[in-house]
């Protein structure tokens, strides 16, 4: 088929002007057609995922949100149409070329609002599973496990039904595109005169110009002027999925390691690092790029160093954790030991995915995914890891997972861990197979610790044993000889984001800590913990689970547990488990109570310490502090019950709550400038070492 019959009959042209004619009578309709199936899917997306009582308590923004919305399309549609009409202006010159120019931006149009529609619905399903629009988490997805994802997503969607439903979209827009085209005659004479068309092609140089500047006011439309509502979810939703996916890729290109150590600073407002070090609340020694964060702890533990033992709780969220209405037995053997150690329920999960999790929580970092970019061979000096490996730890990293997920296993070995073990070692050991493409369920990897702990006591040293489990995640599938029991949907049955799988999510819940709590019955019985300090915490809420509402679940959907099981020895004796705390507080908390003059990068607060700041943060713009809640750039403070759902507006926040933000912004921007800069510093040995002879 040739190009100019893929979607209209070619017509005669007499001129080169006629098929530039007809070209803006496809983008005028392309643009119209556009706007109003966006509109509908916008809609779509306000039914599906609307906070309770949105219409309700925001009517009165909707003309506004509408306005937004319509001039966003019509920004992305100038964008996407400038390339026709430059090439369509260029093409005057000759008519031969002009026809042919006119079949390519035929084709391209076409595609254009496809391709624009499509991303649009992507939003949504992206939006329902994640509870926000699509950010830079997506490049998580796009780089998981791809297989397994293929796998959940045809188990979860009713894929083979919404193909057909995009198929049906995209053949109605396509005719009605050009049912448009050609019934709309948007020049008038075909043969202007040559001044009349240098004219016209100036002014629609500069309809185009301006309205993919989306406004004329001194800034131009972005994301962060779109305020059309108090309504977070108004706003976000007004914005084009084009621009969320722009915005992805910005913030991912800010990331990228080739970028100048500056802009750790910029990015957060800060003109330089004098700047960013005047909103710290605590100033330590410095680095030797002058982050003066550095401390040595002030613990008088006198006895021998305990080591440790860390779990990632896949997706452990305190909403579904500490959930009232769940079985007596809903913990599994971790209900029968759970009091013998501190179960924080007032913690926050300072990261949104797994990976940048662990890379921010054993490795300091402040940005994202260092272990696949161009730093990913690049040790750096101030992780938690390596202030462990500096007091002589043995170290071993266990991932019920592939070592090759997010390049960990490299990544890790190259920050200094003396064994990564992964889930073909786990399968090897046990000669078992995976439950899936994550990996091997939780009881196999709580085991193959215990026996790399036999390892680890044939030496003096302490050490420091890191466990990530895997089994709470989709397909979300238990052994075929556990016993998961009932569990209860009455706490989330109305915002359940996939109602037919949501008891197997809860299963495997339970089944996870119902296995963390075996493990610890068998350090017991090994008299293991006698020495030991176990740290468990979930990484973030379970994924594609309940429809947090932007204003009243914000706080829970960033919750997780924080339990620590600490020698008789250690134990304080006055420690509230109602304290305040994220998972930047977990490392300063173990330095200060157990290792005399370890020196570390002090990211958080010791939460044992009553003459420091306490508080939470998640990096979606939650703050919780002792006695209420901040959300995102807002000035109120709002209380915040039991459950943890944030409740009425307190009035301004106080000013400890506003110091504590700008602190924590501070130590962000610092830590990034450290990273960048210790890694170019090690790119310039690297290149000099290959350069020489």
């Amino acid at each position: 088929m040739k190009a100019a019959n893929l979607f209209v009959k070619e017509t005669t042209h007499s001129t080169s002007w006629e098929p530039f004619r007809q070209t803006l009578s496809l983008m005028v309709a392309a643009t119209l057609v556009a706007i109003i199936v966006l509109l509908g899917v916008r809609i779509f997306a306000f039914n599906l995922l609307a906070p309770d009582n949105t219409l309700r308590e925001f009517y009165k923004d909707m003309p506004l949100v509408l306005l937004y919305a319509i001039r966003w399309d019509i920004k992305i549609m100038a964008i996407l149409m400038a390339l026709p009409f430059l090439a369509g202006v260029v093409s005057l010159a000759h008519y031969r070329l002009s026809t042919i120019t006119h079949r390519v931006n035929r084709v391209w149009i076409h595609v254009s609002v496809i391709a624009i529609t499509l991303l649009s619905i992507l939003n949504v399903l992206y939006w329902q599973a994640y509870n926000n629009p699509i950010d830079l988490f997506v490049f998580g997805i796009i780089e998981d496990d791809t297989t397994e994802i293929l796998k959940a997503m045809w188990d979860q969607y009713p894929l083979v039904w919404y193909f057909l439903v995009f198929s049906a979209i995209c053949w109605l827009v396509v005719k009605t595109i050009n049912y448009l085209s050609t019934n709309t005659n948007i020049l008038g004479d075909p043969t202007p005169k040559a001044l009349r068309k240098v004219l016209t092609v100036l002014a629609l140089l500069l309809v185009i110009a301006s309205t993919a500047r989306g406004s004329f006011s001194t800034f131009p439309l972005r994301a962060i002027t779109t305020q059309a509502s108090q309504s977070h979810f108004l706003n976000q939703l007004a914005v084009s999925a084009a621009e969320h996916m722009a915005e992805a890729f910005n913030w991912r290109s800010k990331n990228a390691m080739g970028v100048s150590p500056e802009v750790a600073l910029t990015s957060r407002g800060y003109l330089s690092i004098e700047d960013a070090k005047n909103d710290l609340l605590f100033v330590g020694q410095e680095t030797q790029y002058s982050v003066p964060l550095v401390k040595k702890s002030d613990s008088s533990w006198a006895g021998k160093p305990p080591n440790i033992i860390f779990v990632l709780m896949e997706g452990w969220s305190s909403h579904i954790v500490f959930d009232e209405k769940q079985p007596d037995d809903f913990w599994g053997e971790f209900g029968n030991i759970a009091n013998d150690g501190l179960l924080f329920k007032r913690f926050v999960s300072t990261r949104q995915g797994t990976n940048r999790f662990i890379e921010s929580t054993l490795g300091n970092s402040s940005f994202f995914d260092l272990s696949i970019s161009a730093a990913s061979k690049t040790r750096f000096q101030y992780s938690n890891i390596q202030s462990l490996i500096n007091m002589g730890f043995q170290t071993g990293f266990i991932r019920g997972g592939s070592r090759s997920w997010y390049n960990q296993g490299n990544f890790w070995e190259a920050q200094g861990f003396d064994h990564y073990w992964d889930m073909t070692d786990i399968m090897s050991a046990y000669n078992v197979d995976k439950f899936s493409d994550w990996g091997v369920h939780d009881e196999y990897g709580f085991q193959f610790g215990l026996d790399r702990i036999k390892d680890f006591q044939s030496s003096p040293a302490p050490w420091f044993l890191f466990v990530e489990t895997t089994t709470n995640h989709p397909p979300h599938v238990v052994p075929n000889n556990y016993d998961s029991g009932k569990v209860s949907l009455e706490s989330f049955d109305n915002k359940l984001v996939h109602p037919d799988i949501a008891e197997k999510q809860l299963q495997t819940v339970r089944y996870m800590t119902d296995q963390l709590g075996i493990f610890l019955q068998k350090l017991k019985q090994n008299n293991l913990l006698d020495d030991t300090i176990v740290i468990a915490t979930g990484d973030h809420t379970m994924w594609a689970f309940y429809q947090y509402n932007e204003i009243e679940d914000r706080l829970l959907a960033g919750s997780v547990p924080l339990y620590l099981h600490l020698p008789d020895a250690l134990k304080p004796t006055d420690i509230s488990i109602d304290i305040v705390g994220s998972h930047r507080d977990i490392f300063p908390t173990i330095f200060e109570l157990a290792y005399p003059n370890a020196e570390y990068l002090k990211t958080g607060f010791d939460l044992f310490d009553s003459q420091e700041p306490h508080a939470g943060w998640h990096e979606k713009g939650v703050w919780m502090f002792e006695d209420g809640v901040s959300i995102g750039g807002n000035d109120h403070y709002f209380s915040v019950d039991d459950n943890l759902r944030i409740g009425e507006s307190l009035g301004p926040l106080p000013s400890d709550a506003l110091a504590y933000k700008k602190h924590v912004n501070a130590v962000e921007a610092l830590i990034e400038w450290q990273f960048r800069n210790e890694y170019v510093t090690s790119s310039q040995k690297s290149s000099t070492v290959a350069r020489s002879p």
